[in-house]
């Protein structure tokens, strides 16, 4: 058995890496279009609930931000990090690195956004328009760059600043709904869910530190 995959192995290295320009080009310009559609729109109904319930029921209460249009967003969120595995096979098919952060990342979120859907979690809303505006831009700049377009450097550190506020923003609503519920206020989420969510934050929080210093 080893010396199959040993063989197995050679012959993939001995293969030339494919170039996949057109599928690549292809691939950034779809999940940034995706990942723009889905700010505005899961954006407006998140901005809708802080308006007419308040930013604390946003993030604690299920209003009418699943449900409509915005819920239907939220439902292709879900999808589509299935379908963000075609990041690695696109890697792996051009012979490029394939970092261990890159499938543990998609790894990861795509078990939480699986596992957390079929709950009642109000957060979900802060958490789905948050990926949708950060992949809009991260996704955006690797279109550019695709297509030959030279992207200045400030818009790459900037990407870094938007996922570590992202994480900020993330941990402090969960601090605030752990708060809430140690005090007997009723929150829609549950504790599988929230754990999870944590575990999850704070799992991929030193690779990316890591990632950042190298």
């Amino acid at each position: 058995m080893l010396q199959e995959q040993q063989s197995l192995l050679a012959k993939v290295n001995v293969c030339s890496s494919f170039q996949l320009t057109a599928a690549l080009n292809f691939w950034n310009a779809w999940l940034a279009i995706f990942s723009t559609i889905g700010s505005f729109i899961t954006g407006y109904g998140l901005f809708y609930e802080i308006y007419y319930r308040g930013l604390v029921s946003s993030y604690t209460h299920i209003g009418d931000y699943f449900s409509g249009i915005s819920g239907y967003l939220t439902f292709l969120f879900v999808m589509s990090k299935v379908l963000e595995l075609g990041d690695t096979i696109l890697i792996v098919l051009r012979k490029k690195p394939l970092l261990f952060l890159h499938w543990y990342h998609h790894v990861l979120t795509l078990n939480y956004a699986v596992c957390s859907y079929s709950h009642d979690i109000a957060y979900n809303s802060w958490i789905t328009w948050m990926n949708f505006t950060v992949h809009s831009i991260m996704y955006g700049y690797y279109m550019l760059r695709s297509y030959g377009v030279r992207v200045p450097a400030w818009v790459a550190r900037n990407i870094t600043t938007m996922q570590i506020l992202q994480f900020v923003i993330t941990h402090f609503i969960l601090f605030h709904v752990g708060y809430l519920v140690s005090q007997g206020v009723k929150v829609d989420s549950t504790p599988k869910v929230f754990w999870l969510v944590a575990a999850i934050l704070d799992l991929q929080h030193p690779f990316k530190r890591k990632l950042r210093v190298n």
